[in-house]
């Protein structure tokens, strides 16, 4: 791989897991000195002036605007990194591993249409979606490598980060208005583009549908019952039942976070089941239009 194309990897890793391996090959080609180091920070100011990720689409300002709060904030890290002075691998290391989240916003690698929701230009591939979420959506008529765009939500960890940087939190973590928001921007962008083909989620437990049905305490299982409605989620897929101890790990530790599902788990009440969503991009665009009608 050549330097500048190692150096593209190592900005836009996707999840910070991979840095070390992308940023180690790197050093062993290049050397750990300060010329190396400063050629990833050029690259890296070289991104902040553009927006590669989102070619041939119609970006709403104020996903411009975000994108902008973010370039300001990678400025300032990237000026408090060199104050430093000191070009080591670790300390490299450290600012990628440390700033991953705002230079991911900052490059456009994933863009931030609010405190509640991120989404990213993805193309479906079989080392990125799970292989039975897969198998349904290709039933279902899609092909590998179609683009579509990827709907992610903003941890709480993440929200407190976003409001420590001086980002506008202005809802709840669970609230609606960010879903109406985000499935409006988002189908602006899909209607500018005529390569995408819809809104695509990875498996969670959120999207399960039996969450929202009341527990033996009289309360739903989560709070957040604005996503049983199918016109803000599109279609369900189920993927998995989340355990601690298979693929969907993560997913039961998320689902299990509140004392009082964890509770019900317990009791054989709650089982965390995984589900991904794919939202075709002209449904999509007139169940906005219903639902901006009520």
């Amino acid at each position: 791989m050549m330097k500048k194309d190692l150096a593209f990897t190592i900005l836009n890793v996707r999840y910070p897991r991979s840095d070390n391996k992308h940023l180690e090959e790197y050093f062993n080609l290049y050397g750990v000195n300060r010329e190396s180091i400063d050629y990833l920070i050029r690259q890296l100011n070289h991104l902040l002036q553009e927006v590669p990720h989102w070619n041939g689409y119609k970006l709403p300002n104020k996903l411009i605007t975000n994108a902008e709060f973010f370039k300001q904030q990678v400025g300032i890290k990237i000026k408090e990194y060199l104050e430093v002075n000191d070009y080591s691998a670790k300390t490299m290391g450290d600012f990628l591993l440390q700033n991953h989240e705002i230079i991911k916003y900052a490059i456009s690698r994933w863009l931030l249409v609010n405190a509640g929701i991120a989404i990213e230009l993805f193309h479906l591939s079989e080392k990125q979606v799970e292989s039975n979420f897969l198998r349904q959506l290709l039933e279902k008529g899609l092909k590998i490598n179609d683009e579509v765009i990827h709907m992610h939500v903003i941890s709480n960890k993440e929200r407190i980060r976003l409001h420590d940087l001086g980002f506008n939190v202005p809802y709840e973590h669970w609230e609606k208005a960010y879903y109406l928001e985000a499935l409006n921007i988002i189908d602006e962008l899909l209607q500018s583009n005529s390569s995408s083909h819809g809104l695509f989620c990875e498996d969670s437990w959120v999207f399960d549908p039996k969450i929202h049905e009341m527990a033996s305490d009289g309360k739903p299982y989560a709070s957040f019952s604005f996503l049983a409605d199918d016109k803000l989620v599109g279609e369900r897929y189920f993927v998995g039942i989340a355990k601690p101890d298979n693929k969907y790990y993560k997913q039961y530790e998320f689902s299990l976070r509140s004392p009082r599902r964890l509770k019900l788990h317990q009791n054989g009440e709650f089982i965390p089941m995984t589900y991904g969503l794919y939202y075709p991009k002209d449904i999509l665009h007139e169940n906005l239009k219903q639902i901006r009608s009520i």
